[in-house]
């Protein structure tokens, strides 16, 4: 389910919501004004049905709230309004170190990043000496921001983003959070038990981010590389970057140590070792080169050797040897063996034990033992990707993200666009077609080609009348609504728009354009529900022999489907603008592939109205592909996900809905609800 609360609208008679800054399967961000305190605030909703969940999500909410860093954002509120539980915490403002990232294309200064970990290291401390220890579980760029004077917040408490699958022994954030690919190790990949040392390897990999400019190797791929006798593919950093002191290099390697018992004990023990780093004068860089770093370390300049690369595996090197740093060495694993060469460790650097993955050996093995291997890395990654299901569909998109309103609006004069080459109209007076007969019933029924373009050049396509299952049996909370399956019979075939409602087609009908993300040929959105009705009804008024209407929830999942069962009608990525690929805006009608009844955008882009009343769920919904409008919530239907929405959230079966009244203001949403419209053969009036 997705939750929008509408600009303007209060919570508690005392929050009222300025705009939404991020949203998730389980969630929404939303920046607000705390009407009593006259203080900008930060608002998290999210959506728990079961008691035990909710419970949960309270005492963590108390546990926050107890917390006290000057590098923290405080936890002022928690309560729960109708199906939704809320978080209010302070607002912090500013651009996080993920967007920072983006903008520089390139890695921080040395000393800067070095003086971010003093500081991150000194929040996890304070963490994890809590009674009992909070562990954050998602440390990335993307949850840090810089505040005017330089320094560093941790953010993304207590936000719900998905479920572990098992809970750790000491309460923690991270019960109710997702990790992130790329910066969480392979326990929380797996979802076996995570501790303070969890955290530590996502700050290393975090840290080496924005020392290097280059986002680390997943911890779930280096482990695939070790298990089938590969050398761990993540380059150290002082590889990608010359200015890097040897020793903080050293110290990211350790923390990022794949077995969790071979990285540091705890954050004091981190920060001791990098405040050796900067008191050894290698921080500025502005002084530092590749020579000087090196003679600072006893050593020549550091000069890869290419030597013949194995076939998959990264540009291999060999380096001169390394002595050991002035300050004490740190145990941390050396780079896996392998046949490619590898930087030398220097004198002093201990390796620790292997980790306890399956061992290999430098005997060649026989061509069978080899496919017993790959099949046990195909088990590995078939258990961490049953463990991590509900993680990987929020996968970061929950942060702090603020984005502009567009500064360019439509001019008056501006020539309208094409959404496509307009097909040759039909006849208005033809009646709508059914598609021939077969002998047979194919198993995936048909269009008959068939189309039309009206005189606002919306293009419509026949969807022919059919049987099918509606519905999923999809696990979770975040799918519970679309239960039972049940059969649906669609007695009469109907036209639906090839594509969505364009800005250009609602301003034509309408006179004006309410669009967030402005453009000709981007989706009408930030309509409500009545709004859309009245757009259908101008239609109607045209008299061009056809009945406008919106579909019914059966309907669009009917033509959605186009006579697949599964729980995506092809390729998602293909057919789909969301969080992955739209760099969280709204894209022209009709750039990605259709389904295979040649309907565009049914994925992703935006949300669209239906007919239906919201329901909870499927029992009692009629069969025959009328809209239930009768025994639910006066909230209407929104089907097919919108930009910045989730793979794993979104499908053919997906619902969600508007929790507000049907003609309620929405103000200026940045994600919108946006429409497709059904056609029937009528007539000239």
């Amino acid at each position: 389910m997705l939750f929008m609360l509408a600009q303007n609208s209060f919570l508690q008679n005392r929050y009222r919501i300025v705009r939404l800054l991020a949203q998730g399967g389980m969630g929404a961000v939303y920046e607000a004004r705390d009407e009593r305190l006259r203080s900008t605030v930060v608002v998290k909703e999210t959506l728990f049905a079961e008691d035990r969940l909710r419970k949960a999500f309270e005492r963590e909410a108390i546990l926050l709230a107890n917390l006290r860093h000057r590098a923290l954002p405080k936890v002022t509120d928690h309560f729960v309004e109708e199906s939704g539980q809320f978080l209010v915490m302070e607002f912090i403002p500013g651009k996080d170190l993920g967007e920072l990232l983006r903008e520089r294309g390139g890695a921080f200064p040395v000393e800067t990043v070095l003086r971010w970990a003093d500081q991150l290291l000194d929040i996890l401390e304070y963490l994890h000496q809590q009674n009992p220890p909070v562990i954050h579980r998602d440390i990335k760029p993307a949850n840090l921001k810089q505040t005017h004077e330089g320094d560093i917040v941790l953010l993304d408490f207590g936000l719900a983003k998905g479920l572990q699958t098992q809970r750790t022994q000491s309460s923690s954030i991270g019960t109710l959070q997702a990790y992130t690919p790329g910066y969480a190790p392979v326990e929380q990949i797996q979802g076996t038990n995570t501790d303070a040392r969890s955290d530590l390897f996502a700050l290393g990999a975090t840290l080496y981010h924005l020392v290097t400019g280059t986002a680390p190797v997943d911890a779930l791929t280096r482990a695939m590389n070790v298990v089938g006798g590969e050398a761990d593919p993540l380059l150290p950093a002082h590889d990608l970057n010359r200015n890097l002191p040897f020793e903080f290099s050293q110290a990211l390697y350790w923390m990022m140590a794949l077995n969790r018992e071979q990285r540091p004990a705890n954050a004091t023990e981190v920060r001791r070792t990098l405040k050796n780093v900067r008191l050894g004068g290698h921080t500025n860089p502005n002084r530092i080169s590749p020579e000087t770093n090196s003679a600072a370390l006893g050593s020549q300049p550091f000069q890869p050797t290419p030597v013949n690369p194995v076939a998959g595996a990264p540009e291999s090197y060999q380096t001169k040897p390394i002595p050991a740093p002035s300050a004490p060495p740190v145990s941390v694993p050396a780079p896996m063996p392998s046949t490619v060469a590898t930087p030398s460790a220097p004198p002093g650097w201990v390796p620790p034990p292997p980790i306890p993955l399956p061992p290999t050996d430098s005997v060649a093995r026989p061509t069978g033992s080899r496919l017993v291997w790959l099949a046990a890395v195909l088990v590995f990654v078939a258990i961490a990707g049953v463990a991590g299901v509900y993680a990987l569909q929020v996968n970061g998109y929950l942060d702090f993200l603020t984005k502009s309103r567009p500064e360019t609006p439509l001019k008056p004069d501006e020539p309208k666009k094409k959404v496509e080459v307009l097909e040759k109209k039909t006849d208005p007076k033809e009646p709508s077609l059914p598609p021939p007969k077969q002998d047979t019933e194919p198993e995936v029924p048909v269009t008959s080609g068939k189309t039309f373009t009206n005189n606002q050049g919306m293009v419509f396509v026949w969807i022919p009348p059919g049987t099918f299952q509606m519905g999923s049996n999809r696990g979770g909370i975040l799918h519970a609504e679309e239960k039972p399956v049940h059969q649906v019979r669609i007695e009469t075939g109907f036209f639906m728009g090839k594509y969505e409602v364009t800005q250009s087609q609602w301003k034509d009908v309408m006179g004006w354009n309410q669009a967030y993300h402005v453009g000709n040929d981007l989706p009408a959105e930030n309509m409500n529900w009545v709004q859309a009705q009245e757009f259908v009804s101008r239609l109607n008024d045209l008299n061009d022999g056809y009945r406008y209407r919106l579909p019914t929830e059966a309907e669009w999942e009917y033509a959605c489907r186009a006579g697949t069962t599964g729980d995506y009608a092809g390729i998602y990525e293909e057919m789909a603008w969301f969080d992955k690929n739209s760099g969280n805006v709204t894209h022209p009608v009709g750039q990605k592939k259709p389904n295979a009844w040649g309907l565009y955008d049914m994925y992703g882009n935006v949300e669209e109205w239906c007919q239906d009343q919201f329901h909870w769920d499927y029992k009692g919904a009629p069969n025959d592909g009328t809209a239930w409008e009768k025994g639910g919530k006066t909230w209407r239907v929104l089907r097919g996900g919108g930009f910045g929405g989730y793979k794993e959230y979104g499908g053919s079966a997906c619902r969600a809905y508007i929790r507000l009244e049907p003609d309620a203001n929405l103000g200026s949403l940045v994600n919108g609800p946006g429409m497709r419209v059904v056609a029937e053969a009528v007539g000239k009036q």
